[in-house]
């Protein structure tokens, strides 16, 4: 049979649809479908980056939770030790031996271990397991499901978590009453945390008090930048005197105190704010109640800018209250209808503000504060630290006896 002319350009025509839609088919088709995939796949890719940008930026919730988790470990764990360096343990006793005027006849030290700290009774367990919870809150997890923060934990395991080095010293004295309750308070007053585990007082029949003091420090390891006073040290260099028991001038055996040795004291405040560059690992302001060891009392900020900041003293029936917010928390939460009472230190109460001076010109953070008073002690605030340039620290308001220095 003869084709056509006709009829051959048709059938090449055909064939050539057939080859397009061939090819189209089985190879141009599942590539233009693959290119689709790989456009849905990049889209989905960038916003998955441009949550995490937002996620990691300073001004996330994520990052300032973490500033302020960062700043709750460490309130916790400052007036611990970051270990146990012996040489640098005698020379703070040594300015405590100094300060008190009390006679040391013996310092015996035991040998280094780890060690379990002292149980607390059953009704203090929530403050013993301050350090846990916070690590437990840092995970996302609760007290209650903590044993699965760790996955395959042994029971050899959870005994080395609990454990710090430690070491005891004891220490036998003479001295008056006078004195040796000096050095009591020196020790307790200490920015870290030395536990009397025993006081022996003996009188003796003539002369001073005698009697054996026992002393626990433990040894954390800090997991932020702290201590360097304590830890940047060298042996090598001269430090307080060369025998820590002789007796130093204008000592008597056995002598009450006077005016012209006293106690050493340090300034003692009822309140303490800190407020740092934006830059700054914990929040730009955090601010609390000195004696609270387990943060709960402190309110936080992470603003590049000015925070407004309110801090109020009451007096009612001769019992003194204390509030104060930010413009995110406040403590207590209902601000406006509840208050906490506390007990002032001396005959006026102390706020100490901590602040630095600014880094760069993009460095605007910084405090509004308003302060108001309503009791009968003068509030006595002290700014430390503050640029003189471009304060951190606007007082705003100030109601009441406040005194402010810088």
């Amino acid at each position: 049979m003869k084709l056509t002319k006709r009829e051959k350009t048709l059938l090449i025509c055909l064939g050539v649809i057939l080859l397009l839609g061939g090819y189209y088919q089985f190879v141009l088709g599942p590539q233009m479908r693959n290119v689709a995939q790989l456009k849905s796949d990049v889209q989905a890719y960038r916003d998955e980056v441009n949550k995490t940008k937002i996620e990691i930026s300073p001004n996330s919730k994520i990052h300032k939770n973490f500033k302020i988790m960062n700043s709750k470990i460490a309130v916790v764990s400052e007036r611990l030790f970051p270990k146990i360096i012996q040489e640098k343990i005698i020379t703070i006793l040594d300015e405590m031996i100094d300060a008190s005027q009390i006679e040391i006849l013996s310092m015996e030290f035991s040998e280094e271990e780890l060690k379990e700290m002292e149980k607390k009774k059953e009704e203090t367990k929530e403050e013993d397991h301050v350090l846990r919870d916070l690590v437990l809150e840092y995970h996302g997890k609760s007290s209650e499901d903590g044993e699965d923060l760790v996955e395959d934990k042994n029971p050899q395991d959870e005994e080395v978590e609990n454990k710090l080095e430690k070491t005891t010293i004891t220490i036998s004295y003479e001295g008056s009453y006078d004195e040796i309750m000096a050095f009591v308070e020196n020790i307790e007053s200490s920015p870290r945390k030395i536990i009397i585990k025993s006081l022996i007082l003996t009188q003796l029949e003539e002369g001073p008090m005698a009697g054996n003091i026992v002393l626990d420090f433990y040894g954390l390891p800090k997991i932020h930048v702290q201590d360097e006073d304590y830890l940047n040290w060298h042996i090598e260099n001269e430090y307080g005197k060369d025998n820590p028991f002789s007796v130093f001038s204008g000592y008597t055996s056995g002598s009450t105190r006077t005016n012209d040795s006293p106690v050493v004291k340090r300034k003692k405040y009822e309140f303490v704010m800190t407020v740092k560059p934006v830059t700054s690992d914990i929040p730009t302001v955090v601010m609390g109640k000195t004696d609270n060891r387990n943060s709960r009392s402190y309110v936080h900020a992470d603003n590049p800018n000015f925070e407004n900041v309110e801090f109020e003293i009451i007096e009612e029936e001769g019992k003194y209250f204390y509030k104060y917010k930010t413009q995110s928390e406040s403590y207590p939460r209902d601000y406006e209808n509840s208050k906490i009472s506390f007990t002032p230190k001396g005959n006026e109460i102390g706020l100490n503000i901590i602040t630095h001076k600014r880094n760069s010109s993009e460095d605007t953070s910084g405090v509004n504060l308003s302060l108001i008073n309503k009791s009968n002690l003068k509030l006595n605030v002290k700014i430390d630290y503050d640029d003189t340039k471009k304060t951190r620290v606007n007082i705003i308001k100030n109601i009441g006896n406040v005194e402010v220095k810088r």
